[in-house]
């Protein structure tokens, strides 16, 4: 039997757990499209599509899809990175280095698509 402190820790991670800024946390379309312009079904229908989260997971410390989730909330808003990496709980460089990282995945993944933004040469 768990101990009363064991009990309240539970309860703690638990309440911390349903209040981070994660996608998974967000059951509102209207908060979705105002935070990335997607719906919440669009949002990670995009995200399975693009197959990225392999190539986003450089470590273990910060999951892929909040790592993008991230990256489209800073397009959609305009956001600072300070702003953003109190939003995450995450370093201003932290934010700067994933959000490099997304867009570097990104462009290379939509390339491979032939949707380069750069005009074919004849």
């Amino acid at each position: 039997m768990l101990s009363e402190k064991d009990n309240a820790l539970k309860e703690v991670n638990s309440r911390l757990e349903k209040e981070k800024f994660i996608p998974g946390n967000i059951r509102d379309d209207t908060i979705m499209k105002a935070l990335t312009s997607f719906t919440i079904k669009e949002f990670f229908c995009i995200y399975r599509f693009l197959q990225i989260e392999d190539d986003l997971s450089v470590d273990n410390k910060r999951r892929s899809i909040d790592r993008y989730f991230m990256f489209l909330v800073k397009l959609r808003t305009g956001i600072s990175n300070e702003f953003l990496s109190v939003s995450f709980g995450i370093s201003d460089s932290t934010v700067s280095r994933d959000f490099n990282l997304v867009t570097d995945v990104l462009h290379d993944k939509l390339k491979l698509q032939g949707m380069s933004s750069q005009p074919k040469m004849r």
